[in-house]
């Protein structure tokens, strides 16, 4: 009896948060930084057996980055955070949603830094799967990707018609 009790209580303080709450905190933790240090130590336990949270893991070192000012914790923090980005992209290449945090990070990061080695690729694979596969994305990531693309990617025209119509 003593052991199941044990037991339960660590799965309480060990089970993964719930992907919707973590999305929903990172978007408050862009901004605000008890957010992001809340956000933070919610996913201090996360591995990469989860990898779309483990992305969120890394973004949110990153952003944690900006409200330090310390050069030094920025860069080890954002090192940090692209090492877990990079590790989530490996377990699931075909993640649209890690590809757009690990690109969002990147694309936001000073050029001196040597984290962004990644922006064509995955804008490359952002544009490609909103014009050939865009149905299939879940509606939310499609508009969440159309919209950011179209604010903070150098696109053609065309690319830009067929990216404001995902947004209709």
């Amino acid at each position: 009896m003593r052991v199941a009790i044990i037991f339960l209580t660590a799965c309480l303080f060990w089970t993964t948060p719930e992907l919707g709450n973590v999305r929903s905190a990172f978007s408050e933790a862009i901004e605000k930084e008890d957010k992001a240090v809340a956000l933070d130590a919610s996913l201090k336990q996360i591995t990469k057996e989860v990898p779309v949270i483990y992305a969120y893991k890394g973004a949110v070192h990153c952003v944690l980055a900006k409200f330090r000012l310390n050069p030094y914790s920025q860069l080890e923090l954002v090192r940090q955070g692209s090492e877990c980005l990079d590790e989530a992209v490996r377990e699931a290449p075909n993640n649209l949603e890690i590809r757009y945090l690990r690109y969002s990070v990147e694309s936001n990061l000073p050029a001196i830094l040597p984290y962004r080695k990644h922006i064509e690729q995955d804008r490359g694979r952002i544009l490609y799967e909103l014009s050939v596969h865009s149905k299939e994305i879940e509606p939310w990531l499609r508009k969440e990707l159309a919209a950011y693309m179209l604010k903070n990617a150098q696109i053609d025209s065309q690319i830009r018609n067929q990216l404001e119509d995902l947004l209709n």
